[in-house]
């Protein structure tokens, strides 16, 4: 019988995670990717839409887009203000890079680098690869310094990522009272 609950929660684990919509981070770096289904739009449509979106987000979208290859992937880098925290200094500005892919009724999400921002030293590489077990404790708990560091990491991406898709379903409306 235990062993049965232990198969049963081990699967639904494995079936959780493959679903997954979120970024995660953990000792082991930040989730490679998401890939957003959107079985309403064809790849173009797709590609469009996020052309839209950097536009209507960010301030100076022609800076933001680093190359693009014609409804096929952009790749962007921006600034998230305030974005993150060390120890308990004052929020930091985050500078992403992002590969955005895409294929028929799927955008793939892909982040490239994340970096923080200090006046005595400008921009800094945060580790979100192997080399992020250095926010972490032996045990696998973060270090205090990075507590809320480690949740503010993925909660960058996902809010990138969830910002575009709910632009791309139409859920985020325009501001249309001037």
């Amino acid at each position: 019988m235990k062993k049965n609950v232990k198969l049963i929660i081990v699967l639904f684990l494995c079936v959780n995670s493959y679903g997954q919509q979120k970024f995660n981070f953990d000792k082991n770096g930040l989730t490679d990717f998401l890939v957003l289904k959107i079985e309403s739009k064809n790849q173009k449509k797709l590609y469009l839409k996020t052309i839209n979106w950097i536009k209507e987000t960010y301030k100076n979208p022609d800076e933001v887009i680093n190359s693009k290859i014609e409804n096929e992937k952009i790749f962007i880098e921006g600034i998230s203000r305030t974005a993150l925290s060390i120890g308990g200094g004052s929020a930091l500005d985050a500078k992403y890079s992002i590969e955005i892919a895409f294929k028929e009724g799927k955008i793939k999400f892909n982040p490239t680098k994340l970096e923080y921002y200090t006046k005595e030293y400008g921009w800094n590489n945060i580790f979100t690869g192997v080399n992020a077990k250095r926010y972490y404790k032996r045990k696998g708990n973060a270090r205090s310094i990075y507590e809320k560091l480690v949740t503010d990491i993925p909660n960058v991406f996902n809010n990138l990522s969830k910002d575009l898709e709910d632009y791309i379903l139409g859920k985020k409306k325009k501001e249309e009272d001037w």
